[in-house]
């Protein structure tokens, strides 16, 4: 509920009512910029635990594969050659295989994403930046302004 002065001049209740609402304005502006710069960095945080989790996964499983001592017991030890040809489970090769070539594809899309948000980030803290330094700031210095010259008497 706002005040409503009876010995101010009409033409300064206009002049104040107009850059209160300028003011009000920018305000709420500025607040769905926020929103919008929050949802951003909420989908961003979600695209860099997927990207994550993704590459953990597919370098787990390249570990796994990659290991020269995983199949025999003889290729680690030092000066002795393999006398046994590494054994593979098939089947869980081909899954594998079918997963890190799955975990190639959502990592590259997991990056794209990621820096799609970032970017909406970035420019949505511009636009908040800028609703604050050209909106609210500009209002509220002009309103308070004219208030102050009020209460000394100079309009």
């Amino acid at each position: 509920m706002a005040y409503q002065p009876d010995s101010l001049k009409k033409e300064d209740l206009k002049a104040i009512e107009s850059i209160r609402w300028g003011l009000l304005g920018s305000i709420d502006k500025a607040i769905s910029h926020l929103k919008v710069l929050e949802d951003a960095l909420q989908a961003y945080k979600e695209s860099v635990q997927s990207s994550v989790d993704y590459n953990l996964e597919y370098a787990d499983i390249f570990s796994r594969w990659n290991e020269p001592d995983r199949h025999s017991s003889t290729y680690g030890l030092p000066g002795i050659m393999a006398t046994t040809v590494a054994s593979y489970d098939t089947e869980t090769l081909k899954k594998d295989n079918e997963r890190m070539a799955l975990c190639k594809e959502k990592k590259a899309e997991a990056e794209r994403q990621r820096d799609a948000y970032f970017k909406s980030i970035v420019k949505s803290f511009a636009a908040l930046q800028s609703d604050l330094n050209n909106g609210v700031g500009d209002f509220n210095q002009r309103l308070f302004m004219y208030i102050e010259q009020l209460n000394k008497g100079v309009n």
